[in-house]
């Protein structure tokens, strides 16, 4: 979960544990690895998980989450 790590601890938390999941032989869907992050958010991050949007890349993803985190501290 998110709780008190930045974005970037937090996204790169997770994608340590799925490098690790692949290095083993379990690979992970990139739908799964959305899931994960998404799962793994506060709720300061719902409205922007409640639009609607095309399927996106993990990319595209992570900068969605860094520029709504960038806006969040603006306020």
């Amino acid at each position: 979960m998110l709780d008190q790590k930045t974005m970037r601890e937090f996204l790169l938390h997770i994608k340590h544990i799925f490098d690790a999941l692949g290095s083993w032989g379990d690979h992970v869907l990139p739908c799964e690895h959305l899931d994960v992050i998404l799962e793994g958010l506060s709720n300061e991050y719902s409205p922007m998980m409640k639009s609607k949007f095309e399927p996106l890349l993990i990319g595209e993803i992570k900068a969605l989450l860094h520029a709504h985190k960038a806006r969040m501290k603006k306020f």
